[in-house]
């Protein structure tokens, strides 16, 4: 097969406009005779997690989402009607990187050929942002760890994935149906007090967000929690004061009876995806 001709950016953010630090997030490659336009964002976030608060982390996450979606509409459309506004050319990262994305920066493009754009994606991810493969060890999400629970409990037909609110900053992680929407978030806290307390307050605001949806005002929300190894050294039971006390929240610790309970609850009462 003949080498394809690409064009490849780095992403990069700059959590604080103030300070002017900017930290490679992701990699988009171009590839126009292919039909290829794609991204690889940072998954696992042990690279800014030290640098970042909780707020941050949730802002990248919002702009990953809705930039991953935008591309993958985009990648049967000759114009891009929503960002540039202009023809879909092989220029097109170039277009791309002139528009302000707020804290978020698309670097001038550079031009490639290669054999495999999608390997070199992850070769070019690898070099810029993160090689994660080089991780000894690295802990799965624990979105992931709740969703094995789910498959396992056989409850999966009645779950779905990555529900998406107006003004919500993130996706929610899961939501069942049993005659209205129901959400359900995965929360870890650490053994930094002062980050687990500006957890809480994240959590708040979000939650604050969800009221003022008229789709989701009413939706019962489950908070799945789980400890950091010191709770109260860690100020774990102040971190949730600071949303455990609003309308339509449950705060459901993970490992218990409680957890327990929330999958007899669904397996009982949900209603099977379609």
């Amino acid at each position: 097969m003949e080498r394809a001709a690409c064009k490849f950016s780095v992403i990069q953010y700059m959590p604080d406009t103030v300070r002017q630090e900017v930290v490679n997030i992701g990699v988009i490659i171009h590839c126009p005779d292919r039909g290829i336009i794609q991204t690889r964002f940072l998954h696992y976030l042990q690279k800014v997690s030290k640098i970042m608060d909780m707020r941050q982390i949730n802002e990248f996450r919002h702009f990953r989402y809705q930039f991953n979606r935008h591309l993958k509409e985009l990648r049967n459309e000759l114009v891009d009607t929503r960002i540039t506004g202009e023809t879909i050319t092989f220029d097109y990262l170039d277009v791309l990187s002139q528009y302000n994305f707020n804290k978020f920066i698309i670097k001038k493009p550079q031009p490639l050929l290669t054999d495999d754009p999608l390997k070199k994606l992850n070769d070019l991810f690898n070099l810029f942002v993160y090689d994660e493969d080089h991780l000894e060890k690295r802990e799965q999400p624990f979105s992931n760890t709740i969703w094995t629970k789910f498959k396992n409990a056989g409850i999966e037909k009645y779950v779905r994935k990555e529900v998406h609110i107006p003004e919500f900053p993130i996706a929610v992680d899961f939501g069942f149906q049993n005659g209205c929407a129901n959400l359900i978030q995965t929360i870890k806290f650490g053994d930094n007090f002062k980050e687990n307390f500006k957890e809480g307050l994240v959590w708040r605001d979000a939650l604050q967000a969800k009221e003022r949806s008229q789709a989701y005002k009413d939706s019962p929300f489950y908070a799945i929690v789980k400890p950091p190894s010191n709770p109260q050294k860690s100020g774990f039971s102040l971190a949730l004061e600071q949303f455990s006390d609003m309308d339509n929240v449950e705060v459901i610790k993970y490992g218990t009876r409680q957890f327990d309970g929330l999958i007899d609850y669904i397996k009982d009462h949900g209603h099977v995806l379609h």
